[in-house]
């Protein structure tokens, strides 16, 4: 199967071959900031290894927290990003401008343009920081085992 669709917005979009008899669904969607996604559902035969052996030196364990993102079970702690803030405060800031604006006005609807394209671009970077974290523990161990925990009901509690 091919997928190619046409411009939209003037965007290239880039071609793709698959192999039609693995693929399951195709799903077009668009973000508010006016990007165009394809999600591909495809089914893999593989057969994995259910257990595999690992040395010790190579497990890492992964305890999931509030404060720190990230407690390693070496003793390493992975802070939360501090870049963050400041995209924080924009967002609170471009809310507030979107707050103030008359309701159907086309102030508001620019107003909301910008505050989507910051909600963009903050989901960007939390993004970009978890992969980078990820990426350096798979780098780094042959298993990561993470702690799963209902964040929201922690921050409640504490």
């Amino acid at each position: 199967m091919h997928i190619k669709t046409t411009t939209i917005n003037n965007e290239l979009i880039v071609e793709k071959d698959l192999n039609s008899e693995f693929l399951r669904t195709a799903t077009v969607s668009r973000t508010l900031v006016g990007r165009y996604h394809i999600s591909i559902l495809t089914e893999d035969l593989k057969k994995y290894p259910v257990t595999q052996q690992y040395s010790e030196s190579t497990l890492v364990g992964v305890d999931v927290g509030i404060k720190p993102f990230a407690a390693i079970s070496t003793g390493e702690n992975i802070d939360n990003p501090r870049f963050l803030n400041k995209s924080i405060k924009k967002l609170k800031m471009l809310q507030q401008r979107v707050s103030r604006k008359v309701k159907a006005s086309i102030n508001r609807k620019k107003a909301v343009n910008k505050l989507a394209k910051q909600h963009q671009l903050v989901s960007n970077q939390i993004n970009n920081f978890q992969h980078k974290v990820s990426l350096s523990l798979i780098r780094e161990n042959q298993a990561v085992a993470i702690e799963t925990l209902n964040l929201k009901c922690m921050i409640i509690t504490n």
